[in-house]
């Protein structure tokens, strides 16, 4: 059985002390829609889970303005490396910023996993995703903490010593 791991960048640049991008949410959310995803679409179509490479993907995060316009507001792109398919998923959208609600990043999330698996896979459809919008756990995530703590992100970057104190000059956290 392949394995989906989830992680997130912040901002198109990958700064990594610019903070106005950064979703402050529990890294949980992401891996609340992802598990969903799995269970409703990906096992039921058999897509991903009995494959025989290991997905990552990795969100990232902008916030869109009149100066950045993009044709897009989420892209992807795919590749194979050492046994494992590398997705990246692009968002960018006006709601992107470090006081966006859990909510709304649940559904971005969401929307990025639509935005790739349906371009990947023709037999799944946006209209299987309405499924797993009356699955999505609101009671759950809305226990979590918000604005999450620095140790609850799991963001990329949040390993390196520069990126903690920068959040912490930030955020006072």
């Amino acid at each position: 059985m392949s394995m989906i791991n989830t992680f997130a960048l912040y901002g198109d640049s990958f700064q990594k002390t610019d903070f106005e991008t950064r979703p402050r949410v529990s890294y949980k959310i992401r891996e609340h829609i992802v598990a969903l995803c799995v269970k409703h679409i990906l096992a039921p179509k058999n897509v991903i889970v009995n494959g025989r490479f290991d997905y990552s993907i990795t969100f990232s995060f902008d916030k869109a303005s009149e100066d950045n316009f993009i044709k897009d507001k989420i892209i992807y792109s795919l590749r194979t490396r050492k046994g494992t398919k590398e997705v990246g998923i692009s968002i960018c959208d006006v709601e992107v910023s470090n006081n966006i609600s859990p909510r709304a990043y649940a559904f971005l999330i969401l929307e990025g996993m639509q935005v790739f698996l349906t371009g990947e896979y023709k037999k799944i459809t946006p209209a299987l995703f309405d499924a797993v919008k009356e699955h999505i756990d609101w009671d759950y995530i809305n226990e979590l903490p918000f604005p999450a703590p620095f140790e609850e992100q799991k963001y990329l970057l949040d390993p390196d010593p520069e990126v903690q104190r920068a959040y912490v000059d930030a955020f006072g956290e």
